[in-house]
């Protein structure tokens, strides 16, 4: 093998190594961005969950007798009653129109 042969193959190797790092690199720096947007959107959702629970927990306590809640119901029937009681479509959280 020659020396050029030598030089131009080193440089090619050089530059698939150069390239093999910078693309693990770029890739290691989205796949840990991607995954800190995860927990702080799985935060956010825990947090919603959190705040929906003690409303619906203060809720329940303030109005339950005023609703007809049995002992053996499940928490699904104490749900649909808390939201027929609450305006808005459910959905979008937008005012029933009259």
């Amino acid at each position: 093998m020659t020396d050029s042969n030598k030089v131009f193959a080193m440089s090619i190797f050089v530059m698939g190594v150069v390239v093999f790092l910078t693309t693990a690199g770029s890739v290691s720096f989205l796949y840990h961005t991607a995954v800190e947007e995860q927990k702080e959107r799985l935060l956010e959702v825990v947090k919603k969950q959190a705040r929906f629970i003690e409303a619906f927990h203060e809720t329940t306590c303030e109005h339950k007798k005023d609703w007809d809640f049995e002992p053996g119901q499940s928490h699904a029937h104490e749900l649909e009653i808390f939201f027929s009681k609450l305006s808005g479509s459910h959905r979008t959280g937008r005012k029933k129109e009259k």
